[in-house]
């Protein structure tokens, strides 16, 4: 393992020689915009049960739910089930589960999802709902890696200690296995899946190759919050942690980047605080989601090509002082779309509402979708196919909706 020390020594050189981002304050109480598009439901259904996780197929906009029975409700599930729903809002097919499903991941044609459940089995799916293959004794995290046509199942669970991931084909034959005692927290491919970044407790990650090698390793001094992985035969790691310990105290937040052999590229602090990462498609910026006294925020920091510096970081806020921390968020297509809450309404004085908001990479707003929900609980998910990009929504109303984005 790298020592931090030598890491730091970096650091101290290159802060010398780049200009450590400046944060823009606005002087105002932001709201939507409206130069903005409002979405339309293409359709809308209402689900008996409570949606417990949703992910749409990228290429057919085919959005695969699990739901589970919901006694509030006068008519609801008596078992849990795992639906397809097609683009056009026909049920392709429904399964009744004997476990109610932890993970769940449709491949970008549809033709294969993975349902990770609670009775430890990692069951495979067809495009017709039926039961193919199963893998006992997995609790993991699926990710269909739809170019390499392989699966992806990460342990993000202390049930399987030693284990940090395995990799499967479409015939559900294990491919790789990575044993490891360490306790993993987090992971991100490149999204032309050539590169794979891992982060473990007490801020310690890895780097690997398309063929699942690790290239190399290394720590912060701190615990990992998020990382990232930039696309490109020369890509970059950022990694965004809490400096300090709970012994010692925690010291605030840092991002440190990293350039693919693991030599450290530039380090700073003077940033809003954030709980996500991600690179921009061509690596030239990174996003930053989170929260701070302020409110909400989503960051785009600019930097120069060697980077050596922050040319233009450039706040893309909708600041309210009482919402909370965006959930998630989903880079794709040329466009990030966040989820905020509380945001003002510009043609309805005094009223605030939930929202996935969608703009494009330099961050400018294209697209609202107002939520309704009752306790503020939703999942989206995005996908692209020849009619142009969509996003489908579930609330905790037992509703999935379907929206064109233009």
């Amino acid at each position: 393992m790298r020592p931090f020390l030598t890491i730091l020594s970096v650091i101290s050189f290159l802060a010398t020689s780049c200009t450590e981002p400046r944060i823009v304050s606005r002087d105002h109480r932001p709201h939507l915009s409206e130069n903005f598009a409002s979405l339309n439901a293409i359709w809308e259904k209402k689900i008996l049960g409570r949606i417990t996780d949703l992910k749409v197929a990228h290429k057919t906009a085919s959005i695969l739910i699990a739901a589970v029975p919901d006694y509030d409700q006068v008519k609801t599930l008596r078992r849990p089930v795992t639906q397809l729903w097609n683009a056009q809002g026909r049920l392709v097919w429904q399964k009744v589960m004997r476990s109610r499903v932890r993970k769940l991941a449709v491949s970008d044609d549809h033709h294969w999802t993975a349902l990770a459940t609670y009775d430890e089995n990692l069951r495979w799916i067809n495009q017709k709902g039926k039961e193919v293959y199963r893998v006992p004794k997995t609790f993991c995290t699926p990710k269909f890696l739809n170019q390499k046509k392989q699966l992806f199942c990460f342990y993000d669970d202390e049930s399987h200690a030693g284990l940090g991931y395995r990799v499967f084909d479409y015939q559900a034959k294990e491919v790789v296995r990575y044993p490891t005692e360490k306790d993993v927290i987090g992971f991100d491919f490149s999204s032309d899946e050539s590169f794979l970044g891992v982060a473990y407790a007490q801020g310690e990650f890895e780097f690997f190759d398309s063929e699942y090698c690790r290239i190399w390793s290394s720590s912060v001094p701190g615990e990992i919050i998020d990382l990232t992985v930039s696309n490109g035969p020369r890509p970059k790691l950022a990694v965004l942690f809490q400096k300090g310990s709970k012994k010692t105290g925690w010291k605030g937040q840092r991002l440190v980047f990293f350039d693919s052999q693991g030599k450290v590229l530039l380090q700073t602090s003077d940033f809003p605080e954030g709980h996500r990462i991600d690179f921009h498609p061509k690596g030239q910026a990174l996003y930053l989601i989170g929260n701070q006294n302020q409110g909400q925020h989503l960051t785009m920091m600019s930097f120069s090509p060697k980077l050596r510096g922050f040319q233009r970081p450039e706040p893309l806020v909708f600041y309210e002082h009482e919402g909370d921390f965006p959930k998630k968020h989903q880079l794709q297509d040329g466009s990030i779309w966040v989820d905020f809450e509380k945001i003002s309404i510009p043609y309805e004085p005094g009223k605030k509402m939930n929202h996935v908001l969608g703009f494009d990479l330099t961050g400018k707003l294209k697209w609202s979708a107002p939520l309704s929900v009752g306790e503020g609980l939703f999942l989206y998910g995005l996908a692209e196919d020849r009619e142009g990009k969509k996003i489908a929504i579930s609330s905790d109303n037992s509703t999935l909706r379907l929206f064109s984005v233009h």
